[in-house]
């Protein structure tokens, strides 16, 4: 908490301002209780200098980051945001309203715990390394980027892409084509922008074109038939239990044995108007 209480008031001061709108909260450290971290980040909200909080966790040391009216939460196991949540709500405390985390349609963990969690906690979801590090690319690309030397982002592992990595590339060239875009990365963004309600991709870029290329995800309506297409490419487990009892999006055959029940439809994401 006294960490907490020095880097919020380094920041005002740095900042120059007196209240923060948005705090994310970085990297869960295990040590610290899920009171103490809830307690702290509240005292803050009732102080007037934090409005909304939101957990997040994607650097390699502790740190908060700033960003102007919300409490959220990233890089953090979901059931200790649903613990976070639960007893902020039940004492009357300050609960997260966003959460940050890596998602990519080449890196779908998130889609096992996390987002099933945050649909059910009313989460907004800021996803990270959506665009996997630049791995998103076409053949034509890569090979250029090979000839020129300019390569790619070498942080987390060799820049080239692996078989799986060029298979589900090249799906996403396929989608594009059938909806009428020029780059693959827009489809990616649009992927998980349309995966769920509420969600704000994190997007970096080198080039001006790498920006008019993120911009081009808002134009574009995927089909379920698409997006089903797109997570077919490579084989994707999410575990036991949903393995079992399925993830809640429809009712599976041990639900279907004791009876006919209607599903409520789940809350759909913004998608752009058809166009022909």
């Amino acid at each position: 908490m006294k960490a907490l209480h020095i880097s919020v008031e380094a920041s005002l001061k740095k900042l120059r301002t007196d209240y923060i709108d948005i705090l994310y909260l970085h990297w869960w450290d295990y040590n610290t209780s899920v009171e103490e971290v809830m307690n702290g980040l509240h005292n803050l909200v009732v102080q007037g200098k934090v409005l909304y909080l939101v957990r997040f966790a994607s650097v390699p040391t502790p740190q908060l980051q700033l960003i102007t009216n919300m409490q959220g939460v990233s890089d953090t196991p979901a059931w200790i945001v649903s613990k976070a949540n639960l007893y902020a709500r039940m004492m009357g405390k300050t609960p997260f309203v966003i959460y940050q985390g890596a998602w990519s349609i080449l890196m779908r963990d998130f889609e096992r715990e996390i987002l099933p969690m945050a649909l059910s906690e009313g989460l907004a979801l800021a996803p990270w390394n959506v665009l996997a590090g630049g791995k998103i690319r076409s053949d034509a690309e890569e090979q250029k980027r090979r000839e020129t030397g300019e390569h790619g982002r070498k942080f987390f592992g060799p820049w080239e892409r692996n078989d799986n990595e060029r298979k589900v590339c090249n799906a996403l060239e396929k989608v594009a084509q059938e909806v009428g875009v020029k780059n693959i990365t827009s489809v990616a963004i649009a992927y998980v922008m349309q995966k769920a309600p509420y969600v704000f991709p994190i997007i970096g870029g080198r080039k001006v074109e790498h920006f008019h290329a993120n911009l081009e995800a808002l134009d574009i309506t995927l089909t379920p038939e698409q997006i089903a297409y797109l997570e077919g490419i490579v084989p994707f487990d999410k575990g036991f239990p949903q393995s079992l009892i399925g993830d809640g999006s429809e009712y599976t055959i041990w639900h279907n044995t004791a009876g006919h029940f209607d599903k409520w439809p789940r809350a759909e994401p913004i998608r752009p108007a058809m166009t022909k």
